[in-house]
């Protein structure tokens, strides 16, 4: 066979050493990299703490527009329902997990409510836009059970979310579990006010406002609507939006300043661990 001296003729023994160096070469950015992550998520939760220690409490009835924090609570009136158990609620989340091995679940589908609501004070209503809130203190509810002895409501929702693969779990073990916010509830907010003369156009749009006009929901609604004040929802420059059932303390605790320990020496570690290897392989210079 005659030689090809435009083919690249390379050695198994060649190739062992170029994967582990490719290995020793990544192992060191993946570490300063996680530091990093590490030292920044450590900053967030320390800007998140002071914007709730330094945002003033407010009265829905005189707040100011802008950035806000309210204590109020969920107002009944909604005709909203959590999808597991059909209790009414104000809001909800849901999560399918699947079992894969003693211990560990994957999540299969996972979904949450966008639905608005009403708050109140003692001074005044709110209308509440949850999408894109951080959500936090849900009561949580949850059960688990066998893909061929569904309950008829588990079996319904698979089917009417396209889960395909459900004829192929009948063996497999699932966990449902179900988050919601139940009327008159206690609520901590930390998020944006608008005017309340947007509140009628903004809970159209979000279908709020039913299509019937005279029955007593709808009449409801319009009577809270006509009582609106402002609207709180995430705002389109500052995207810090918290809904909670919990205390406003943030507390930072003692991960915290693992993170901003180690995340700069994880960084440094790994910077230096790759320059070394530049230095012992004699790579060409950066």
């Amino acid at each position: 066979m005659p030689y090809n001296a435009g083919v690249a003729h390379t050695r198994p023994d060649d190739i062992a050493v170029y994967a582990v160096l490719a290995l020793f070469g990544t192992l060191p950015m993946i570490v300063s990299s996680t530091g990093t992550i590490m030292f920044a998520r450590a900053l967030r939760d320390l800007r998140r703490r002071w914007r709730i220690d330094n945002t003033p409490r407010s009265h829905i009835g005189s707040m100011a527009m802008g950035v806000v924090e309210v204590e109020a609570k969920i107002v009944h009136g909604s005709d909203h329902r959590a999808p597991f158990s059909g209790l009414p609620c104000a809001y909800w989340d849901v999560t399918v997990e699947r079992l894969l091995m003693p211990g560990v679940w994957l999540v299969v589908h996972r979904n949450r409510s966008d639905h608005p609501f009403f708050v109140r004070d003692d001074t005044g209503v709110a209308l509440v836009l949850p999408n894109g809130a951080e959500i936090r203190g849900l009561e949580s509810f949850g059960e688990t059970c066998f893909g061929n002895a569904l309950p008829a409501y588990y079996a319904q929702y698979l089917k009417e979310h396209h889960l395909g693969a459900r004829h192929r779990w009948e063996l497999s073990q699932f966990r449902f579990t179900e988050r919601r916010f139940e009327e008159n509830a206690g609520l901590f907010l930390l998020g944006t006010a608008v005017p309340g003369s947007m509140t009628i156009a903004v809970s159209q749009d979000a279908d709020v406002a039913a299509t019937g006009t005279d029955g007593p929901h709808e009449r409801h609604i319009r009577e809270l609507q006509s009582q609106t004040v402002a609207t709180i929802r995430q705002g389109e420059s500052d995207r810090l939006f918290i809904i909670s059932q919990q205390s406003e303390r943030y507390e930072l605790g003692p991960e915290w300043w693992s993170r901003v320990i180690g995340g700069p020496l994880l960084a440094l570690v790994g910077l230096c661990w790759w320059l070394g290897l530049v230095s012992v392989l004699q790579w060409p210079a950066l």
